[in-house]
């Protein structure tokens, strides 16, 4: 048995999606209740429960407004041996780089600490970037998205959720460790024992004369937030009635109409052919004779993710022909220089550096590695895709490279030689513009929000393209020991027609929705509470805390239409809502509503649908 100190990071969040802002765009917390991040509760019950498995102690960390003591206090109430305030109106306005800087001079003063646990991402903004930024910066280890800690022999051993399915990893102490919903049931204390059960001694408060010199705040933030606007939704609203039968033919009707209905083959497959047509017509490449040190945007890409990264590089290279400089850089990571496809695949004509990085095997060593690069080769925009993968490497690039970091992007607008981040904050009932203040910008885009729009002829047209290997030393303190890839997330964000089974539908019936499922060659996803209750793939989520996804239609069975699923669907054409409740408010966020018994709506459809094919 192993004496374990183990410290728990802990947010204050807003409890709904009303919010108000200041014309700072910072939240009027007295205008909302508040309360302990949904993530941040499984993180503090689980590092109470390691601490006493450990033989240690716990010391929980939380930074806000004095109104933040009431998270301080309910650690303490629930187990936690002492708690950490971090309080003052200096540090108001701190992006996730200062935040994760303040953080890691506080742990400093109370550490060592073997275990560092924080939750995976917090409601109000989603980001995640805070725990990885705070490991570069303390130089530890980060293990993303646990659902299951546990030690061995002084060893971590942690299951982790990833984009697609998950993966098995251990790493010895000091370690971060990032705590998914699943990991445990969350920590919750009564009003009562938060204020009659905790000993005021155990609750330290410290402000910003505590922390070193260094800016903080607003001041020291290299990300700001710029206007803040409500989700604006236009959809068409048209909710039918009459029997199933004859809702079904209007539905089928208005698609045509719209010309949504049978329509050509899937984008997955276009982008298949373009694969295999790339590596039929260009073959090997040779190191162009250009310069490379006026590329201005660079692209992260993840291994073995094809479709996010072709759609990431189109973005990248709109970005970079507003820039005056219309070429790429792309960095990929891999273990032996063998990148297991032809470097001409999913890279458009802009792109024209390839820089292999071998020896990169973690998201870690990847960070270290582009990051030594950019030391000769500044860029001024760097987009990566906001997944697991994407999200630790950016958040260890800002932190190592001192660059704001602006996280789970929606959108791009390019202004004043940069560009700006469009992205959801408190749940997605708002939208944020995230200007970034560094000399590099890093953005992490939310895959399926910028649709790829590859065409044949701009792969054929591409340039010689440069590719440079460059060797790197890889860390190895993270080890991965199995993964697992559940879904295929690319089929899903290429796929032209979802089918999105809601709470509303029972799982003992799935099988009714397969003969819908299989007329419009759909891919299958789900709302959280179908996943969060396990009847199908964490990855299939749609929303806010899932994927975003853009098809021509959406079809949304017994699902109720919360503003943080109903995110994830802005790029779809068409939104098709089948639900028995004429009061649901997905009836308000739909093209069109079918209402009634999804038993009886979705065999109709489908028989609406076959007659139509016969026309």
């Amino acid at each position: 048995m192993m004496f374990m100190r183990v410290a728990v990071l802990l947010k204050q969040v807003p409890k709904s999606d009303l919010t108000e802002l200041d014309s700072n765009g910072r939240l009027l917390r007295n205008q909302v209740d508040l309360e302990m991040n949904p993530w941040c509760r499984r993180a503090l019950a689980t590092a109470v429960k390691l601490a006493i498995q450990g033989g240690g102690t716990c010391i929980a960390f939380t930074m806000g407004p004095p109104s933040a003591e009431a998270v301080a206090r309910e650690a303490v109430a629930y187990g936690a041996d002492e708690a950490v305030l971090i309080t003052d109106p200096a540090l108001a306005g701190s992006d996730t780089l200062v935040t994760a800087r303040v953080l890691a001079h506080a742990l400093k003063n109370y550490a060592p600490f073997d275990l560092i646990l924080t939750g995976k991402a917090s409601t109000d903004s989603d980001t995640g970037q805070v725990a990885p930024e705070l490991a570069q910066l303390l130089d530890f280890p980060f293990v993303p998205a646990a659902r299951e800690i546990e030690l061995r022999d002084g060893i971590i051993w942690a299951k982790c959720e990833t984009d697609d399915g998950w993966l098995e990893a251990s790493c010895s102490p000091p370690a971060i460790v990032a705590c998914a919903e699943r990991l445990s049931a969350p920590a919750r204390v009564s009003e009562s024992e938060k204020l009659n059960s905790v000993d005021s001694s155990l609750i330290h408060v410290m402000d910003a004369t505590q922390l070193g010199p260094g800016s903080y705040g607003q001041e020291g933030s290299p990300t700001v937030v710029g206007r803040v606007r409500s989700v604006e939704h236009t959809r068409k609203c048209i909710v039918l009635n009459g029997t199933p039968a004859e809702q079904a033919t209007h539905a089928v009707h208005i698609l045509r109409e719209e010309g949504m209905l049978f329509f050509a083959s899937p984008r997955e497959n276009q982008v298949s052919s373009l694969r295999s047509s790339v590596s039929n017509v260009t073959g090997s490449y040779e190191e162009a004779e250009f310069a490379t040190s006026g590329i201005r945007v660079g692209v992260l890409l993840e291994p073995g993710r094809d479709y996010l990264n072709a759609e990431l590089l189109e973005s990248a290279a709109e970005v970079a022909s507003q820039l005056e400089d219309p070429s790429v850089v792309a960095f990929y990571g891999c273990q032996d220089g063998n990148l297991g496809m032809d470097p001409g695949c999913f890279l458009p004509a802009a792109c024209t550096y390839l820089v292999v990085m071998e020896g990169a095997e973690t998201p870690e060593d990847m960070a270290e590695a582009v990051v030594k690069w950019l030391q000769d080769n500044p860029l001024r925009v760097l987009l990566a895709p906001s997944t697991t993968y994407g999200r630790e490497v950016a958040a260890r690039m800002g932190a190592g490279s001192l660059s704001g970091v602006a996280g789970d992007a929606i959108g791009l607008e390019v202004r004043d030689g940069g560009v700006v981040a469009i992205k959801p904050v408190f749940g997605g009932s708002l939208v944020a513009e995230i200007g970034i203040t560094s000399p590099m910008q890093v953005v992490t885009v939310r895959p399926g929000t910028l649709s790829s729009r590859l065409r044949h002829d701009d792969i054929l047209a591409q340039p010689k393209l440069r590719v440079d290997h460059i060797v790197t030393a890889p860390r190895r303190r993270i080890k991965i020991h199995k993964q697992v890839r559940e879904v295929d997330i690319g089929a899903i964000l290429s796929s032209e027609v979802l089918v999105c089974v809601g709470a509303g539908v029972d799982p003992a019936y799935y099988t009714r929705i397969d003969p819908l499922v299989e007329i419009l060659g759909a891919q299958v996803v789900a709302t959280r509470k179908v996943t969060d209750k396990g009847h199908l793939s964490r990855a299939l989520q749609v929303g806010i805390t899932g994927i975003s996804v853009s098809p021509k239609i959406y079809v949304a069975i017994g699902v109720q239409g919360k503003t943080n699923h109903m995110l994830g669907t802005r790029g779809a054409g068409m939104v098709v809502a089948l639900n028995n409740d004429p009061d649901a408010a997905i009836f308000q966020q739909c093209d069109i509503g079918m209402v009634g018994d999804w038993r009886e709506l979705v065999p109709a459809l489908h028989r609406a649908i076959e007659v139509s094919l016969k026309v």
